[in-house]
């Protein structure tokens, strides 16, 4: 197995935003409430994805039973996918956690890709004990 941590890379930590669209509708005499309808860009809802009731929600609010105009809002998600490396052992480890990420076969490692020590060992240069 690689020595270098670097070469242990299938994926680096990178950020992610993903984008999508809801069709609001509010309420005429409750603007603060209304209702929503997952759609693309254009404000286009796929009617397939929606119950009975949902459709006759959407149908309602298109024909204004209620709610003011259809507005298209952006949804933005951003998050960080966290890297991605190769244990030891061969098996896959994601690295979400910056001190520790136990591998299944029981090696960790840091959120850098470096192998730790065993825990049994931890805190030997310091006089720590854990019990």
């Amino acid at each position: 197995m690689p020595t270098n941590p670097q070469d242990r890379f299938i994926s680096h930590r990178e950020a992610v935003e993903d984008r999508s669209w809801r069709l609001n509708f509010a309420r005429l005499d409750d603007p603060s409430s209304g209702f929503l309808f997952d759609c693309d860009q254009k404000g286009m809802v796929d009617r397939s994805k929606l119950t009975a009731a949902g459709l006759a929600n959407l149908d309602d609010c298109i024909a204004g039973k209620g709610v003011g105009r259809g507005r298209i809002q952006p949804i933005v998600t951003r998050y960080m996918k966290p890297a991605v490396i190769r244990c030891n052992c061969g098996a896959k480890l994601s690295l979400h956690h910056p001190w520790a990420n136990e591998c299944e076969c029981g090696r960790e490692y840091n959120g850098s890709g470096q192998m730790l020590a065993p825990r049994a060992r931890w805190g030997e240069e310091t006089g720590e004990v854990f019990s």
